[in-house]
């Protein structure tokens, strides 16, 4: 499986490489061969047809256009990850930027109409506030934890431990463990919802969008 990730990333490189050096047939390839999974990620994430047509527009400016003060967003590309993951990344980060930005009573057309192109590409690929507010959230959601319940999503989530391992080390039957994590799970993942959509009313998304958004976070920071 990794050496098939690896091709992939050889290729989405290679890929950038061509209209690095200014082949035109590069720039249709990549639109052809990442388009379709950003319309795709951003409707999973509930957005609008508009909305996905203006992120995505102004992504592929980013993209192939530079500026005075800016290269262009390709010219970042590092295949950390592919090609498809990271412009998703940065497309559902746009989008979320997007959606916080829009007053309580806007309607979604009407913001898009009167967004400027500069709100919606910044230097930075990541959304400094946002990933405060995730981070602030998450630790709020993690606060209620007990040391036994840190321990254990830690082991399980971070140390990569298996439940049946985590049982034996705790001397323990692998379903008691197995209750105790997802109710570990069910209390963070509550809490940390519950705080972020106090924190800002327009992030109103499920546990998994909460994942992915840290997952594509990551690919941002690498």
């Amino acid at each position: 499986m990794g050496s098939i990730n690896q091709s992939f990333i050889e290729r989405d490189l290679d890929l950038v490489g061509q209209w690095a050096e200014g082949q035109a047939d590069a720039v249709d390839e990549i639109k052809s061969l990442c388009a379709g999974s950003l319309q795709s990620l951003l409707f999973s994430y509930r957005a609008t047809e508009e909305e996905i047509e203006e992120i995505t527009a102004q992504l592929w400016v980013d993209c192939f256009v530079g500026s005075a003060t800016r290269l262009p967003l390709l010219m970042r590309y590092n295949g950390k990850a592919s090609l498809k993951s990271w412009l998703g990344a940065i497309a559902v980060n746009r989008w979320l930027s997007l959606k916080r930005r829009q007053s309580v009573h806007s309607k979604v057309v009407h913001q898009l109409q009167s967004t400027t192109a500069a709100n919606l590409h910044e230097d930075s690929l990541v959304d400094l506030e946002l990933l405060q507010l995730i981070a602030a959230s998450l630790k709020q959601g993690l606060a209620d934890c007990t040391d036994e319940d840190i321990v254990l999503l830690h082991l399980v989530h971070i140390h990569d431990l298996t439940q049946r391992e985590v049982a034996n080390l705790w001397k323990v039957h692998e379903s008691q463990i197995s209750r105790r994590l997802r109710a570990a799970e069910g209390k963070v993942a509550d809490k940390t919802l519950q705080e972020l959509k106090k924190n800002d009313r327009h992030l109103d998304i499920t546990w998994s969008d909460f994942i992915r958004l840290c997952e594509s976070m990551n690919l941002l920071l690498v």
